[in-house]
């Protein structure tokens, strides 16, 4: 997810909030403050998509008013992850989401943890708080990305959703489990021979990246919102990223 850190640099500039793609890791704050209340709770299911209306506006004074209405028509897809750590920066939530999907994960299936409902009893699997409304989904343990929430969706609704069927968090002692199969999996991925698994390389570029490599999405904390969701191919997304880069730099190039 590198694309939009490298070639989206102006947007830092543009947005005072400093909610970019292209933000220094000095700016990044480490953990949540105490008195900073993240409005996406860790272990929420969320629904989320590529926020090409945040990009099109960092973008709209380097953009014709026909390139401005071809970055915003760009089709992009809307995906289900669970968040696993979550702080505030400038009163805007970054999220580290694992990605969910119906697939497994390349290369080494077994790296992702089963979530009810599933077809007949398994005994290892997540128990959300409610079930999700998709059967047989998979969280995968060592693939997801970073997030800045530059749009949020129902927040006008949430507050009366946080107790309903609405929002689906894992219980505390389900996120413990998934975060102790997370560190198990990774220290696997880490361990792996690059002779025995040329896969390597491909394994670990799908790890969540670190602080400063901030993709903007638009958010759903109520799933049910959100529409059609892509279940079986979270990896689409990084074609998405490949794709409005390539178009912000043709256009901005293009226009100039």
């Amino acid at each position: 997810m590198q694309y939009l850190t490298q070639a989206l640099t102006p947007m830092r500039a543009t947005r005072s909030c400093g909610a970019s793609p292209a933000i220094s890791a000095s700016d990044i704050c480490p953990s949540p403050l105490p008195s900073q209340e993240t409005q996406i709770k860790d272990g929420a299911f969320i629904a989320y998509s590529l926020d090409t209306q945040y990009i099109a506006d960092a973008y709209r004074d380097q953009l014709s008013p026909d390139s401005y209405r071809a970055l915003l028509a760009v089709p992009v897809r809307r995906y289900l992850g669970l968040v696993t750590w979550v702080c505030v920066l400038d009163d805007t939530d970054e999220l580290v989401v694992n990605y969910v999907s119906r697939r497994k994960p390349p290369v080494l299936d077994d790296l992702c943890m089963p979530i009810s409902p599933t077809e007949g009893r398994v005994s290892t699997a997540l128990e959300p708080s409610p079930q999700p409304p998709f059967e047989d989904l998979v969280v995968w343990t060592t693939c997801g990305t970073r997030f800045r929430v530059t749009h949020l969706h129902d927040t006008d609704d949430y507050a009366h959703l946080q107790d309903s069927l609405n929002s689906i968090v894992l219980e505390q002692d389900d996120r413990v489990q998934l975060e102790e199969q997370i560190a198990v999996d990774i220290a696997q991925i880490d361990a792996l021979s690059p002779v025995d698994v040329p896969e390597k390389p491909q394994l670990l570029a799908l790890k969540p990246p670190e602080p400063g490599q901030n993709i903007p999405v638009q958010v759903w904390r109520n799933i049910h919102l959100a529409g059609d969701l892509e279940l079986e191919d979270p990896l689409y997304m990084i074609e998405e990223v490949k794709m409005v880069t390539r178009y912000v730099i043709s256009l901005s190039c293009y226009y100039n």
